[in-house]
């Protein structure tokens, strides 16, 4: 009994939590504060990069390679205090909350950023094509057909590395940033107790938990369910053959009317997701730029 009574005075030492709460409570704010900025900007900003990177432009691309590389290599760490100590010797001064905010951000973005490309290229050129045959231009195609695409595959890779990011506001602490790890700090020296530090533990794990779940879900939503739909009791729809996919397309030049495979989707597979007009949202966000009916033909094949 004794071990354990000096355990609870140790970290869970009531008056100590009494006195000390507002100033975690105070942290806490902070920490949210920084968090929802960098994960604002950082992401906003990794999405720019991505399409300024679809324009092929060679010297901008090897600037945001660079860029990326640099920040997906060098440890948050270095980064908060390089900028924090380093920019005053040249005349900039910026506030620990700012340093702390643009550092994270920048390192958000550079991984954002490969997020984002990999999801643009993931979608097939096919589509890239089939949309520009509808009259929609680059930016409409990337707009309208391949963002929508992309940025739902990037969303389970993304949520991991936000929450990643999110959890190194602590590294505020080593330039003032009065998150919740620098008012646990500073309140355990002041007390001569651990409870202020238990505290800080605590509060970590009361607001990073809803973030992880949140995280969890939405990668549930937006994850591709592969579902195969019968044709009969004992056909399943497969990939379309390239005979048949001429066949429509002759039939689709005969009326004079784009087609658009359901079961395709213009390269995706069939069964890839359980609703069939992923393309025909797409269009219709494209509105009155299409100048022909988007009729949807379903190319299916069956084996026993």
């Amino acid at each position: 009994m004794e071990a354990w009574s000096r355990f609870l005075d140790t970290f869970f030492n009531l008056d100590v939590i009494e006195r000390y709460f507002p100033a975690i409570m105070k942290g806490v704010v902070v920490t949210i504060e920084i968090a929802a900025a960098v994960v604002v900007t950082g992401t906003l900003l990794g999405l720019v990069l991505a399409i300024v990177r679809t324009f092929r432009l060679i010297p901008m691309n090897a600037l945001i390679v660079v860029f990326v590389d640099m920040f997906r290599a060098l440890p948050p760490l270095v980064l908060v205090l390089l900028v924090y100590f380093g920019l005053p010797n040249i005349g900039i001064n910026l506030p620990s909350f700012a340093v702390l905010w643009l550092v994270l951000a920048l390192v958000l973005a550079a991984f954002a950023e490969e997020i984002f490309w990999a999801g643009i290229l993931s979608i097939p050129k096919g589509q890239w094509e089939a949309a520009r045959s509808t009259g929609l231009g680059f930016l409409g195609t990337l707009a309208y057909v391949v963002l929508p695409q992309a940025i739902r595959l990037t969303v389970p890779p993304l949520t991991n590395r936000t929450i990643a990011i999110t959890k190194n506001t602590a590294l505020g602490t080593v330039i003032g940033v009065g998150e919740i790890l620098n008012q646990a700090t500073t309140a355990q020296s002041f007390s001569g107790n651990a409870t202020p530090l238990m505290m800080g533990a605590i509060a970590y794990v009361i607001l990073f938990i809803p973030v992880v779940v949140l995280g969890r879900v939405l990668e549930t939503r937006f994850a591709w369910r592969r579902v195969y739909w019968k044709r009969s009791s004992s056909s399943f729809s497969i990939w379309p053959s390239w005979s048949e996919r001429c066949r429509s397309s002759s039939l689709a030049y005969s009326r004079r009317s784009l087609s658009v495979s359901s079961s395709f989707r213009l390269g995706w597979p069939v069964g890839l997701h359980a609703r069939s007009c992923r393309f025909r949202a797409c269009a219709s966000r494209a509105g009155r730029r299409l100048p022909e009916l988007i009729s949807f033909v379903p190319f299916r094949r069956s084996f026993s």
